[in-house]
């Protein structure tokens, strides 16, 4: 009795094994790699004089499996055309606003280059070319007012000097004519007086 159990028990463990394996192959049709599933079509085929006989329903289920790749390797394929051509709309657009940008911004180092003065542009080298002539032409002008200035300055000076020196000969002048005048005043006075007396 132990023997057939052990017997009966080897013969179920040994169908369960040749399920699965043949559930894992199953498996590997439905589900491996094309070149998974092809070797397994071909393992399973029989062969006959130098040729391979394949079950019908092995070669229909590799058939729709070879169709549903080739289906998803279209649609990826197409997806990725529309995103080529996405990246190409991009591209574009990209290159278009570069070249707009570059030219603003030659329009702005232009700008940058051009200063106007009194409403006439002017290269800045010109700008600042003139700008310098001007401040020499000014700090010139200052230098020579402020000579012209130290010049009249002193002779300002000189003539107040000489102005009051005269004045103050003048009022020395003056007083002593005042001083003759009272004298000989008193003297007419004093012969005017005599005169009277006698």
């Amino acid at each position: 009795m132990k023997r057939i159990t052990k017997l009966l028990s080897a013969f179920l463990i040994i169908t369960n094994l040749f399920a699965s394996a043949q559930n894992n192959n199953n498996d590997l049709l439905k589900n491996g790699t094309i070149d998974k599933q092809f070797e397994y079509v071909l393992k399973k085929s029989s062969n006959y004089r130098n040729y391979k006989v394949v079950k019908t329903s092995l070669l229909n289920t590799l058939k729709s499996h070879v169709n549903d790749s080739i289906k998803k390797a279209k649609n990826t394929l197409i997806e990725f055309e529309r995103l080529i051509e996405k990246h190409k709309n991009e591209y574009q657009s990209a290159q278009q606003e570069l070249v707009s940008l570059k030219e603003e911004l030659k329009e702005v180092t232009e700008s940058k280059d051009v200063i106007k003065l009194l409403g006439i542009p002017l290269n800045r080298s010109l700008y600042k070319t003139v700008m310098w002539s001007i401040i020499a032409f000014l700090v010139f002008a200052l230098l020579y007012f402020i000579y012209l200035f130290k010049n009249s300055n002193q002779i300002t000076k000189k003539c107040l000097s000489d102005y009051k020196e005269l004045e103050s000969e003048y009022n020395v002048y003056r007083t002593r004519s005042l001083e003759r005048e009272q004298v000989i005043n008193r003297k007419l006075q004093d012969e005017i007086n005599k005169h009277k007396k006698s």
